[in-house]
């Protein structure tokens, strides 16, 4: 089914079932499914040309259109594999191999297990990583910012006040 025959198709099934004084509402309810629907089809799109190209540009490119998308974890993974770093826009900060080995080191000792100390952020460090921020009230992105990498580099919490001793 195509998005415009699933939008068509979405819409006379809620106005045939809907009272007339509702028409607004559920119009309303409708674009925003839909909305989001191709969204996530155009995400989907994009995330399959990459693979197909499968180059470091290809993933790139994905993620400067959607640096949050269902896919950018993967598309992440691939630019590193493939000796890259990830687009400004992509909310990742560039780590050396050691840093980012350091980093899920760090993160498997508080009790985040990202699958593996290989260096390489796959989609098991990005669940680890967005775990670690929603537990500190970040924007759970998967990506590190710079500040952040500090933070778990340094062994720190922002609000920890240092031991005196």
């Amino acid at each position: 089914m195509t998005p415009s025959s699933f939008i068509k198709a979405a819409t006379v099934m809620v106005a045939m079932a809907v009272p007339a004084h509702a028409d607004d509402t559920v119009k309303d309810i409708v674009g925003g499914i839909a909305k989001q629907y191709l969204q996530q089809e155009q995400d989907r799109a994009a995330f399959a040309q990459a693979q197909s190209v499968n180059t470091l540009s290809a993933y790139q490119s994905y993620l400067r259109q959607f640096p949050n998308g269902a896919y950018a974890s993967h598309a992440r993974d691939r630019v590193e594999r493939l000796g890259g770093t990830t687009p400004a826009g992509s909310g990742g900060v560039s780590l050396s191999a050691a840093d980012r080995v350091e980093v899920q080191r760090r993160l498997n000792a508080l009790g985040y297990s990202t699958g593996g100390t290989d260096g390489s952020f796959g989609p098991g460090t990005r669940r680890a990583i967005a775990l670690w921020q929603r537990d500190r009230n970040y924007a759970q992105t998967g990506a590190l910012t710079r500040a952040q990498a500090t933070e778990i580099l340094r062994g720190r919490s922002t609000g920890d006040v240092p031991s005196a001793g």
